[in-house]
């Protein structure tokens, strides 16, 4: 007879195998209340950066925004594309998305099936939030070469991973500390919060692994999933078998990274690609 823990272990290596990690850690996104917290973001440092810097690379051109989401980065791309097209899992993200933006495109489809979209190639491919990280690492190469026959010839490709040469990755959710500037209330919420986060990154843990080029540690909403973390000198190496070369990368506060400088201090990287 299965003691409890070996059900619970039983359930979560089922849950882990079938559906795979990008179906797990999609679940995550497909809830109104996760929707909803995700359309009140705004972009981040490093992609305001990138929206002004190579605005000449979507303004007036076709945009695909992969994993779009709620819409956070519709706005400033629908407003200047010639023909925009936003794709997320999530119907309850796209639901979101599609009232904040009526006029814009939008389509229900998964990341795993890019060479199968029905559209022309796009000047601009855009996959935000390290969206790409619920991929598996076959999943994730097969993606980029999907990615590079969709483009244009001199077309761009942006994207942000999960930095593995961040101090902090992979490891435990910390709880909270209490301080007088924090009442009770907030803290209580606060403390539950993380709780929760400790209790999904211990019940994942078993699955996390390290590979020479990557690793597989837990992440996404309240770390609820498993997502794939590499550092950068890996991830160029990555692009470079895939058809791509690295035009500029970018650290969590906007700062354009130099030779050598693999960001300790950025929980992710973003990248501008073109194909090589």
């Amino acid at each position: 007879m299965k003691t409890l823990a070996n059900a619970v272990a039983h359930k979560i290596q089922a849950d882990f195998q079938t559906p795979p990690m990008t179906d797990l850690t999609a679940r995550a996104f497909m809830s109104a209340r996760v929707a909803s917290k995700l359309a009140r973001e705004r972009l981040s440092p490093p992609e305001a950066v990138i929206f002004e810097r190579y605005r000449q690379a979507y303004e007036n051109r076709r945009v695909l925004d992969l994993g779009v989401g709620s819409g956070r980065t519709t706005g400033p791309l629908v407003n200047y594309a010639r023909d925009y097209l936003g794709t997320d899992i999530s119907p309850q993200m796209l639901a979101h998305a599609m009232k904040r933006h009526p006029s814009a495109r939008f389509m229900v489809s998964d990341l795993r099936e890019l060479g199968q979209l029905d559209e022309p190639p796009f000047d601009f491919i855009l996959i935000a939030y390290n969206t790409i990280d619920v991929l598996t690492h076959d999943d994730r190469i097969s993606f980029l070469r999907a990615v590079r026959d969709r483009l244009c010839p001199g077309g761009r490709f942006v994207f942000s991973t999960h930095n593995r040469a961040w101090t902090k990755a992979g490891m435990p959710p910390q709880l909270p500390r209490k301080t007088s500037r924090v009442g009770w209330p907030r803290y209580g919420w606060r403390f539950l919060k993380a709780m929760r986060a400790l209790n999904n990154h211990h019940r994942l843990a078993q699955f996390q692994r390290s590979e020479d080029d990557y690793a597989i540690v837990t992440g996404s909403i309240h770390r609820s999933g498993l997502v794939y973390c590499i550092d950068r000198e890996a991830q160029e190496r990555q692009l470079a078998s895939s058809g791509f070369k690295v035009e500029s990368a970018y650290a969590i506060d906007g700062r354009e990274l130099h030779a050598g400088d693999l960001a300790p201090d950025s929980y992710n990287l973003h990248f501008v690609c073109s194909v090589a």
